[in-house]
């Protein structure tokens, strides 16, 4: 697993005028924040922690992590906590400037990785992959005004599903999945608050919206992938392996096969699936030949174990 550490950087402001320039301001460091507040793994696993620093400008930025039982669980410099065996211990982050500032994370390692960070308004736990969406001001993150049961019931899983987490992370909740969190991390208009959705503070809108979608989504009238096909255009664009592939369903499978001929500009017989993708930003389909498609090495390597576990 890939690792999402999230560190403000520090800015030095330089004023040049007649040979001299104005000393450096900076603050001292006062807390540090680690998300999520408890971190369920599986043996073998890996997940990074995000830390928020403030000030986030702050001075002496650097910070020392420790497990208190490497058995269990190490962690590296980056954050990465990379689970051993089964049991629990606690991750520390600390500044290494300034000996007070610290902060914890419990990890949970067992063989299910079973996890009871589930919230009690949506599940957001199980959100699909999403992609990054680039907008500056979080009162203008879709949706902004009350959806309709017609406009929702038109849907598919997956717009339901990338509209769910947009209303999570606009209100700072923190996903459990971690290329999910990288993404909306690395939103200007993103703060991570909590990962439990209970202290979130949602509006009225957001609220209504988030239990319309969430009826939906549960109904079962569409079906929904695991990874999102909003997402999966991203997957695509690395090695997969046979760890990651053999914990996909068939549909998951299909989708990337499927993501891997739409990158390469394929025109779909299928209406269902050339809707599916005309829509995105990135799909330019050419041909309806598949003989006349030239995929990459990476695509090859890519499509070669898919095809084998589908």
């Amino acid at each position: 697993m890939r690792k999402y550490i999230f560190l403000a950087g520090t800015l030095a402001l330089l004023l040049a005028g007649c040979g001299t320039s104005a000393p450096e301001q900076t603050e001292a460091l006062t807390s540090i924040a680690a998300y999520p507040e408890t971190m369920h793994l599986t043996v073998g696993s890996h997940e990074g922690i995000q830390v928020v620093l403030t000030p986030s400008d702050a001075s002496e930025q650097e910070l020392v992590w420790a497990s208190s039982n490497k058995a269990v669980a190490t962690v590296d410099e980056a954050g990465m906590v990379s689970a051993l065996s089964q049991g629990t211990c606690t991750v520390t982050v600390a500044s290494k400037a300034y000996s007070t500032v610290s902060c914890h994370v419990e990890v949970i390692v067992g063989e299910d990785g079973t996890s009871d960070a589930a919230d009690n308004s949506g599940d957001a736990s199980e959100e699909a992959e999403v992609s990054y969406v680039e907008e500056t001001n979080a009162a203008a993150v879709y949706p902004t005004y009350y959806l309709s049961e017609r406009e929702v019931a038109a849907m598919d899983g997956e717009q339901i599903q990338f509209i769910i987490n947009q209303i999570y992370a606009k209100n700072g909740y923190v996903f459990q999945t971690g290329s999910i969190q990288s993404y909306f991390s690395r939103m200007p208009w993103y703060v991570a608050v909590s990962n439990d959705a209970s202290r979130l503070q949602m509006s009225s809108l957001d609220r209504s919206n988030l239990n319309l979608l969430v009826r939906y989504r549960d109904s079962g009238a569409q079906e929904t992938s695991s990874l999102g096909w909003i997402w999966t255009r991203h997957a695509v664009d690395q090695a997969l392996t046979e760890d990651y592939i053999r914990n996909l369903s068939r549909y998951d499978i299909q989708l990337l096969i499927n993501t891997i001929y739409a990158k390469n500009g394929y025109i779909f017989e299928t209406d269902t699936l050339q809707m599916m993708f005309q829509g995105q930003p990135w799909y330019h389909g050419w041909t309806r030949e598949t003989d006349q498609l030239e995929f990459s090495s990476l695509d090859q390597q890519n499509l070669r174990l898919l095809t084998a576990y589908r």
